[in-house]
């Protein structure tokens, strides 16, 4: 699923709310962004897991435009088992 041109506009569509609709950090889009995916605020594992993930995404890749960063996000966020599976 993490290649199919459906599920990157997804991600891309996703980002752009995460980026638009949020000022304030890296803390508070990533909020924002799994609200939106799950439903619910990240436990603070979950939080720091992803924390970790944006800063390893923007230390790699210093040229990434904030999208293109969060794009990467929205992409993990799309494919989280909580996501994928609705009970």
């Amino acid at each position: 699923m993490l290649n199919d041109e459906a599920s990157v506009e997804f991600a891309e569509a996703l980002a752009g709310r995460m980026v638009t609709e949020v000022t304030g950090g890296e803390e508070k889009r990533l909020r924002h962004g799994f609200e939106l995916a799950v439903q619910r605020s990240p436990r603070a594992k979950e939080a720091d897991r992803l924390l970790r993930f944006v800063r390893q995404q923007r230390d790699s890749q210093p040229q990434a435009t904030e999208k293109a960063l969060w794009t990467s996000v929205a992409r993990v966020l799309l494919n989280l088992d909580e996501f994928m599976t609705r009970e």
